[in-house]
């Protein structure tokens, strides 16, 4: 009987391991009737004081070695009783795993062994798994094992090689065994790829550290001597501080080496011709040797008229030959580009078809009526001679089939072929065979015009099978249409040649689109009795004179027919052109036109003052000249018209030397047409504009670049539109414009004009003026710059 103490208060923080105690030692060693009696009083009143003061007492106790005792041991203030797992899924097999599990609570178990440890020191680093830190490492070993030969008194055992992987990843090993011919043995994989047991071990296996030069390897019975490893296998070994041994070769098999001295003196009695090929593929394949070549065939009576291009490819993989041919477009023949197919060429192709059983891979004799034989002297063969690599070079000719082959060059890569292997180095150069050019051309015949729709649809109609609408040039079309204020649009003037005085006063716009179209309208006038409009459609305008239903190809008008002075034939009506717009002969005069050209005109003027006609014409002008040397545009008109000049190089000159325009009218209406505006607008800051158009005037010239007054304008928000702006400053968007001119026809704080009139608010007529007015020319400058 146990007596426990109960005043051993300090303990009263454990009351609830000390109840587990107390009731254990209950249970296994009984207490009388009065000391349960005492307990139960005690718990009633302080039962964790009293069951903690006991625990020094019990805590010496020792229980019996009794079944159901022996897990507890002696230390009662255990906590961890965990019992871990002995069984595991290994690669889908239940497997023991518990030789090296701890006991309960991961105390060592009776018995158990220490745990293994690594010889090699622990790797630095991030810890990887073994699949990957070794993947793909594989050691390598030459090594070999006797075999016990039974029954056989020349040899007592066989040495065997092998070959011994090890992979790394997962520890398994593989045995290879190198084939040899006519062994007998059945070699090549000994052992495969698996984790090989220790011996006598089920359930350790070999790892790396039983591998070394000069080990021995029982697996599976056969006690394997390893002899050398490969470069990789010693270093790994000697990082993992393994000290690898000395490498010994494998003993020599003396029955391996009496089998290979019989095989080398056999001999068959009837050899089979094999050729093999195997090695050439490997060693050559997709290796091809190209050469250009051609093959002429214009002398033939049915040849070709054109030189055929081939292309020769050699595939040294196999000794074959193919031939292509270079198919030109539209050359009217189908775009088939195998001219040979691939395989052997011979030298004397081509040749009469052979005779049944002539052409056969062996020649059989037949000894008597029941026995036959090969042919071992290969009496009677055929023989063939094919093309090979060496029969190749560049100006050499091949026969293709009957058809003579010119090789006049090859590729990069043949030429280093041939440097390489047959130290030829020069390569020609081969001319190609040239074309024989024909004195004839066939001139293209189109159908007459089958009056459905314009001309161009007819001609489209004969290119193809299928009609399509006409083509258009778009390129012309994006540099020729319209781009902002450059219309690419040339307005003439232009009335109808006749003697009647009705449709003589009647005036039509003839537009040219530098696209080639051509387009007539005439300006309506109210109370003319013409209704005028639309004369003409927009459309490609043929010249006079030729039949639109022949065959041959029509004429149209160009930009070199459209001049001041020019008559044009539109539908069957002639027009005499009067006069055009400012912006066609500004555009006519910078693009080198042939009657704009200055040079071209005072080269003809030159021409035709010869002698005393240049001085009778000089005395003419000084007559008719003004005080300020000038002289009108309508007395020189006549003297030019002399010379020989039309009416669009009399206007060109005019406009070159003119000394003043009658364009003042035009600025005094915008001039009042934008003073409105402002008025209306109450813009007082004219004072500011001053300032600011003086500031950039670093120069104090007066004048300012176009575009930093129009951008100046723009900054101060005057209402003036574009058209204004160029009236106001000028056509040239280059030149300096005089602001203090323009502030003065601006400013209507300074000048009070009458407000515009309807006429100055209207738009401008679409009707243009024959030509633009030209006020004086100076004569002086004309005769200067011709040396007159």
């Amino acid at each position: 009987m146990i007596i426990v103490n109960l005043q051993m208060r300090s303990f009263s923080k454990h009351g609830s391991y000390c109840r587990i105690l107390v009731a254990l030692v209950i249970r296994f060693h009984p207490l009388s009737f009065a000391d349960k009696k005492l307990l139960q009083q005690r718990r009633k009143r302080n039962k964790i004081v009293a069951i903690m003061s006991s625990l020094k007492r019990a805590s010496k106790l020792i229980f019996p070695f009794l079944p159901g005792n022996a897990g507890f041991g002696n230390d009662l203030k255990k906590k961890t009783f965990n019992k871990p797992h002995h069984f595991d899924r290994a690669n889908d097999v239940l497997m023991w795993v518990g030789e090296r599990k701890p006991g309960i609570g991961y105390e060592p178990r009776p018995g158990q062994k220490k745990e293994h440890f690594s010889q090699f020191p622990p790797a630095s680093g991030e810890a990887q798994p073994a699949w990957i830190a070794y993947d793909k490492r594989v050691l390598s070993f030459n090594g070999f094992f006797e075999e016990v030969v039974i029954n056989n008194n020349s040899e007592a055992f066989r040495i065997r090689p092998v070959k011994v992987y090890f992979y790394l990843e997962d520890d398994t090993i593989q045995v290879n065994e190198p084939l040899i011919e006519n062994s007998g043995l059945s070699q090549g994989c000994f052992i495969r790829r698996h984790r090989v047991p220790l011996p006598n071990n089920s359930d350790k296996f070999f790892t790396c550290e039983q591998f070394n030069v000069g080990a021995t390897l029982p697996l599976y019975g056969k006690s394997i001597h390893l002899c050398s490893c490969d470069k990789f296998t010693h270093n790994f070994l000697t990082s993992m501080g393994v000290t690898v041994g000395q490498a010994t070769e494998i003993p020599v098999d003396g029955n391996t080496i009496k089998r290979m001295e019989e095989m080398s003196l056999m001999q068959p009695l009837r050899p089979y011709q094999k050729i093999d090929t195997f090695g050439q593929f490997l060693e050559r394949d997709r290796m091809v040797l190209r050469f250009y070549g051609q093959w002429d065939d214009r002398d033939n009576s049915f040849g070709d008229v054109k030189v055929h291009d081939l292309t020769l490819h050699y595939y040294l993989a196999d000794d074959t030959i193919e031939v292509l041919e270079k198919i030109k477009a539209n050359s009217g023949r189908d775009n088939v580009p195998v001219f040979l197919h691939r395989g052997k060429l011979l030298r004397n192709s081509p040749v009469p078809a052979y005779m049944p059983g002539a052409k056969t891979p062996r020649t059989v004799l037949n000894v008597c009526n029941t026995h036959h034989i090969l042919d071992g002297r290969k009496t009677g063969e055929l023989v063939e001679q094919f093309y090979t690599e060496k029969d190749l070079q560049v100006g050499h000719v091949i026969n293709v089939h009957g058809r003579p082959l010119k090789l006049h060059s090859c590729d990069e890569f043949t030429k280093k072929f041939y440097e390489t292997n047959y130290d030829v180095t020069e390569f020609g150069p081969e001319q190609p065979i040239p074309e024989k050019k024909s004195s004839y051309t066939a001139e293209r015949v189109l159908p007459p015009y089958n009056g459905f729709g314009i001309y161009e649809d007819t001609v489209q109609n004969c290119k193809s099978l299928l009609p399509q609408p006409p083509k258009k040039d778009v390129l012309k079309f994006m540099k020729l249409d319209r781009d902002g204020l450059n219309s690419h649009v040339l307005r003439f003037v232009a009335r109808i040649r006749t003697n009647d005085k009705t449709q003589q006063s009647r005036k039509f716009v003839i537009s040219y689109f530098l696209y080639d179209t051509v387009q007539v309208f005439e300006p309506p006038i109210r109370n003319s009795g013409i209704s005028g409009g639309k004369f003409c459609e927009r459309m490609r305008m043929a010249t006079p004179g030729q039949d639109k239903f022949s065959g041959a190809s029509r004429n149209f008008y160009s930009l070199e027919d459209f001049y001041v002075g020019a008559e044009i034939c539109v539908k069957g009506t002639a027009f005499e052109l009067t006069g055009a717009d400012a912006y066609a002969l500004d555009w006519m005069s910078k693009n080198g036109h042939p009657c704009s050209s200055i040079a071209k005109i005072e080269a003809k003027i030159q021409a035709g003052l010869v002698g005393q006609k240049a001085a009778e014409i000089k005395s003419q002008l000084s007559s008719r000249a003004n005080s300020d040397g000038t002289i009108n545009f309508e007395s020189v008109r006549s003297i030019l018209e002399e010379l020989g000049l039309n009416q669009q190089e009399i206007l060109t000159l005019g406009r070159h030397f003119a000394s003043s325009t009658d364009d003042d009218s035009t600025v005094t209406r915008v001039a009042r047409v934008v003073k409105d505006k402002l008025r209306r607008r109450r813009f007082d800051e004219f004072s500011q504009l001053s300032s600011t158009l003086s500031y950039h005037d670093r120069e104090c010239s007066g004048r300012l670049p176009r575009h930093l007054l129009e951008r100046v304008i723009k900054s101060f928000k005057l209402p003036i539109l574009a058209d204004e702006m160029n009236v106001l400053l000028g056509p040239d968007a280059e030149a300096t414009v005089d602001y203090k001119e323009l502030l003065r026809c601006i400013d209507y704080t300074k000048s009070h004009e009458a407000p515009p009139t309807n006429d100055d608010l209207a738009p401008p007529a679409p009707l243009v003026v024959d030509l633009p007015p030209i006020g004086a020319v100076n004569y002086a400058e004309l005769f200067s710059k011709l040396s007159i």
